[in-house]
């Protein structure tokens, strides 16, 4: 649904950070920034850099 969804584009830019990132392992949600959201993304913007660009109401 609209609130588990994940764009491409913000796929591979998560996977570029998960990649070029300090730590052995971390478990985060790849997930865009979707209005309708109910996982938090905090902590993959806070430990990986990771900045979704799309929202699923948009598409």
């Amino acid at each position: 649904g609209q609130a588990m969804w994940l764009s491409y584009r913000d796929c591979a830019h998560l996977f570029e950070r998960c990649l070029e990132a300090e730590y052995d392992y971390e478990i985060v949600y790849g997930i865009s920034d979707n209005d309708r959201k109910y996982y938090s993304i905090e902590r993959a913007r806070d430990v990986l850099g990771y900045d979704p660009q799309d929202n699923s109401v948009e598409f």
